[in-house]
């Protein structure tokens, strides 16, 4: 991390924000601060899996990157046993009005 924060513009970070991985994001933070770099200019992209989320828990792990400025999150559909490509498009249609309104 202390070499993502000293060279890099940005991340992908592949792990949820909560419990165990929302120090991850402080911890960088802090390194980047300790170059001299502002924070807020790191980039991140990263993506939601959705698995067996509910929406709820789409928008609290959408709200816990955007508290640390994430740029472009995916939302990726694999593994959540959808049966039809309209259940996947209506999934996806679901996310993308709740990342507006975020």
């Amino acid at each position: 991390m202390r070499w993502v924060a000293l060279i890099s513009r940005g991340c992908f970070p592949i792990f949820s924000l909560e419990d165990k991985g929302k120090a991850k994001p402080d911890k960088l933070h802090d390194y980047i601060a300790e170059t001299g770099r502002d924070p807020a200019d790191m980039g991140i992209k990263s993506v939601i899996f959705i698995g067996e989320k509910t929406p709820d828990e789409w928008v609290s792990e959408l709200a816990a990157y955007k508290r640390y400025n994430a740029r472009h999150i995916s939302f990726n559909t694999m593994g959540a046993n959808f049966t039809t490509l309209e259940t996947r498009l209506d999934a996806i249609c679901c996310f993308k009005e709740i990342e507006t309104e975020a």
